[in-house]
C-alpha cells in the first residue's frame, strides 16, 4: 500500500469516466474495494484520505459533478471516497 498508490487511483477515477462508473456501481463496499484492488490499486483508508486532504477545489469540484454525483457509500461520504 502507498500513497502514490492512492494518487494514481485517484488520478484514474477522474480521467478515466468509464473506470469511475464501475467503481460506483459496486454493489458495496467490499465489492468497491474488490475492483479498486484488481485493478491494481491497494491503499489504505489514511492514504486515500491524505490524497483527497491534498486535492484542490478544481479537483474535488470534478468529483462532485461528475457521473457518480449522488451515489453514497454507506459511510456515507460520496461513491469514489466512500468506505475504504
Amino acid at each position: 500500500m502507498s500513497i502514490q498508490t492512492a494518487k494514481d487511483y485517484v488520478g484514474r477515477f477522474l480521467a478515466d469516466e468509464d473506470f469511475a462508473r464501475r467503481v460506483i456501481a459496486a454493489e458495496d463496499a467490499f465489492a468497491r474495494r474488490k475492483f479498486v484492488e484488481a485493478e491494481g490499486f491497494k491503499f489504505s483508508k489514511s492514504e486515500i484520505d491524505s490524497v483527497v486532504a491534498d486535492l484542490s477545489p478544481e479537483e474535488l469540484s470534478e468529483i462532485t459533478r461528475g457521473p457518480w454525483t449522488g451515489s453514497m457509500c454507506e459511510c456515507g461520504r460520496e461513491g469514489m471516497l466512500g468506505c475504504r
